[in-house]
This record gives structure tokens, sequence and C-alpha cells, in this order.
């Protein structure tokens, strides 16, 4: 919930049940039984869209956000793979955050 601004949320159940149409992947990852972070991705034809990508706040910083970027190319060698990120905005509250985002 920390990663996304309340109105970009999507009621987790909706997520999971529009995951079972083809094309569309709810993927959580774990470091045995540690909750790491997920993706929500849709692939059509030669593209992975990445709607939604977050890491454990506290886990941030450690190399997870990387590794899962990494096993989604790996995982999706003929595609690319596409992730949406907020623009840059001195302006905006999260101003940091977003430069963050555009530098991983």
């Amino acid at each position: 919930r920390s990663a996304f601004p309340k109105e970009e949320r999507v009621p987790f159940g909706l997520l999971r049940l529009l995951a079972l149409r083809k094309g569309i992947d709810l993927v959580c990852y774990r470091e045995g039984e540690t909750f790491c972070g997920f993706t929500y991705t849709v692939t059509a034809g030669n593209v992975v869209f990445v709607l939604f990508f977050a890491v454990k706040a506290d886990l941030r910083g450690r190399g997870y956000g990387s590794a899962i970027l990494t096993y989604l190319k790996e995982k999706n060698p003929n595609r690319s793979v596409i992730l949406n990120v907020e623009p840059l905005d001195d302006e905006a509250e999260n101003a940091e955050e977003r430069i963050r985002r555009i530098r991983f």
C-alpha cells in the first residue's frame, strides 16, 4: 500500500481476478518465507507492460527491484519490458522519489 498513492490503487481482489485472463500475470516474489514484492504485467505480442511493480518498503535499496527486473527480462527474452513511471516534476510532493524511480 505504501508504494502507490491511494488514487492509483486497484483492489487486490480485482487484480487477482483479472490475472486469470490470458496475458495478465500477478507474481509475488519471496526470499524464503519473506514477501519481497510483486509485479502485475500485461503481455501483448512482443511487449510486456509492467502496470504495477513494488518492493516491500523495508527491503528497498537492497537489490530486490533489480533482481525482479532481471527476472522479467530473462523470462521474456524476445519482448520489450516497459515500466511505467511518473514523469519528473520538481513541484511534486514526491519529486525525489520520482528521480530515484527514473534512475532505477
